[in-house]
């Protein structure tokens, strides 16, 4: 028996040596190659501090507000030829190599030529510059406008002499980036890179109501300027964002050309956009003297800090007198991941209180039209100085886009934010709302304001909105698919004196729901509906009835089937409108004081219950 077994144990004996031998060669090529990156004097920007050297808080720089250059590496007189800087981007070592884990045997890395290679990198400064930066910036050494044209103009050289092929190829390996890289992983680490020379700081500030330094002021020569509290800011801002390692910065007050309608569109629609690509957000809370009084501070009660406050990956904090309100380098850094456990600190926990976002999705934030429910009572406590502006100021928070349009009223405006918003997402926590609907449009089930969706926080964290479904503005009203439950109003107690708000108590059967009380909204806008008792119990049907809203679907199929099956639930805590037959057939949203919500009975282990697919009914409110 031994001897028929012996060549296959000898077999399997040389085969794992062999594979013993391959992973030590690999991790030992790994190896060499990583001591290459860490040891050479061209170590990738990501290995070196952002801020400081040390650290620490942005400080007053020494040389009076300029920064110190490295030798041979200062920024360039704009007339320098190109030739070193084109030189560096051969700046790779042929005897380099990398290895993949499932590579049999070394392959070199795949590269482009010099010229190609510079045309890719200005190709990719000229459209971050004209595509994701402000129209202009304000140069900080001297407080001169810099056009977008000039700003492309200033970083070239400095892009060129540090965006390298062997800094290029050590970003895609350090990322763990395969053998063969795609174009556009390539093109990603040439963005980055390219991102890490142009820099610009960016103002978070609530406005004085007088002296503001204007566009057209700042066109003048420094000594025709005008003087005040305003432009005392504005050269705090400047000291303060040279300290943090920038050249440029950007201030709303007078970088915006607000004579130019189509400039003061692009702006507001690219707000947001600004701000997240700031290499810091600098923010000044003048009321503030330490995180105890940050929560009385204004800002944060302005619609437009709102995206301010969410939007820079990198923020510092400064308060009266612009003493910095941490010793940190950065009072708050996102990296547009999910941190499941993320690290409290007095000061996060004072943002948290004052501005009534939790810390976690302080750190954690993304632009997205799906989580109208979570995000929007956010902008329910704010307000701004032009009631459009409450509408404009959320297109970047909900990753959403519609034309300017001042003139047009705040309730018109929000009612297009809703629009802009149910055409990019098929999550019906927009419709978890409350309150007056707007006045003068097609459809009673529109909002008039963020504030219908101020309700308290402790319900949006128990809701689920799970399911997808079409949600569509049409000339008939706002289309959308509700499970229908029949109700009966049971007691009506009216608006008197002694009860200064209209209550209904309902009754529902279905599913052993009961009775609920809804409070009408008494508001005078002429969209009130006060639902009458009914006089027949017995008649049917009935003229009312709930909209369940947050109900569950799950469509799947038989296996080895072509059979489709549909299945509908209940969430336990259901969510719902409360709806009034119309003559014409269909329904009407009836306006209430607060979210109509109750608990399911008979649910199962998972907070749902089976429901009848045939209460499903698509309306047009």
């Amino acid at each position: 028996m031994l001897d028929v077994c012996a060549p296959q144990l000898v077999v399997f004996v040389i085969l794992l040596a062999s594979s013993s031998f391959s992973l030590g060669y690999i991790c030992t090529r790994r190896m060499l190659a990583s001591s290459v990156f860490i040891t050479s004097s061209h170590s990738p920007h990501f290995l070196q501090p952002e801020l400081q050297p040390d650290g620490g808080a942005c400080s007053e720089p020494e040389n009076g507000g300029e920064e110190q250059e490295e030798e041979g590496e200062g920024p360039s007189t704009g007339n320098q030829s190109d030739a070193n800087a084109v030189a560096d981007l051969s700046d790779t070592d042929d005897d380099l190599w990398f290895l993949s884990a499932d590579s049999e045997f070394k392959q070199p890395v795949q590269s482009q030529s010099i010229e190609q290679l510079r045309q890719i990198i200005l190709d990719t400064l000229s459209r971050y510059v004209f595509d994701e930066m402000p129209i202009r910036l304000l140069r900080l050494r001297d407080k001169k406008l810099v056009e977008r044209e000039d700003a492309r103009k200033h970083f070239q050289d400095q892009v060129l002499k540090k965006v390298t092929e062997r800094k290029i190829q050590s970003k895609l390996y350090w990322n763990n980036s395969p053998r063969f890289y795609p174009d556009d992983l390539r093109r990603d680490a040439i963005r980055s890179l390219v991102l890490e020379v142009v820099r610009y700081a960016i103002l978070s500030h609530r406005w004085i109501e007088h002296g503001e330094p204007t566009y057209h002021e700042m066109l003048r020569k420094p000594e025709e300027r005008p003087v005040g509290p305003g432009y005392d800011k504005l050269d705090h801002f400047c000291r303060t964002a040279l300290a943090c390692g920038t050249e440029f910065g950007w201030i709303d007050t007078c970088c915006i050309d607000k004579s130019s309608s189509a400039e003061l569109d692009e702006s507001i629609c690219s707000m947001f956009t600004w701000y997240k690509n700031a290499y810091i957000c600098i923010v000044h809370l003048a009321q503030t003297t330490s995180l105890s009084d940050m929560h009385t501070d204004a800002w944060f009660r302005r619609g437009w800090t709102l995206q301010e406050l969410l939007a820079p990956q990198n923020m510092k904090f400064y308060g009266k007198d612009w003493a910095p309100l941490t010793t940190e380098g950065r009072d708050i850094e996102r990296r547009g991941v999910y941190i499941s456990n993320c690290h409290s600190s007095p000061f996060l926990t004072a943002l948290s209180k004052s501005s009534g976002i939790s810390e976690s999705s302080l750190l954690t934030f993304c632009p997205s039209p799906d989580y109208v429910a979570e995000h929007m009572p956010w902008a329910a406590r704010r307000r701004t100085t032009r009631g459009e502006d409450r509408a404009y100021s959320l297109m970047g928070i909900f990753g959403v886009r519609f034309p300017i349009a001042y003139g047009e009223g705040p309730q018109r405006a929000f009612c297009r934010l809703i629009e802009a918003i149910t055409q990019s997402s098929t999550k019906p926590g927009i419709l978890n709302w409350a309150g007056s609907s707007a006045s003068s449009q097609i459809s009673r089930a529109l909002p008039s304001s963020p504030d219908c969706y101020g309700y308290p926080s402790s319900m949006y964290a128990e809701c689920k909105f799970f399911s997808k479904q079409e949600i569509r503005l049409t000339s008939m009203g706002l289309k959308v698919a509700l499970l229908l439950l029949p109700v009966r109003v049971a007691t009506h107690l009216g608006l008197t004196v002694e009860r200064p708000q209209n209550k209904v108590v309902l009754h529902c059967e279905e599913y052993g729901i009961g009775e609920l009380t809804v409070q009408i909204n008494s508001g005078s806008d002429g969209d009130s509906v006060l639902p009458e008792s009914d006089s027949d119990p017995s008649s049917s049907p009935s003229k009312y009835a709930l909209g369940i809203y947050n109900y569950y679907h799950m469509s799947y199929r038989i296996p080895n089937t072509l059979q489709q099956v549909e299945q509908f639930q209940l969430e336990k805590l259901s969510l719902a409108y409360l709806l009034v037959s119309n003559p014409l057939g269909g329904w009407t949203k009836v306006s209430t004081d607060s979210i109509i919500s109750f608990t399911v009975p008979g649910c199962n282990e998972y907070g749902v219950r089976d429901a009848d697919f045939r209460g499903l009914v698509t309306v047009h409110l």
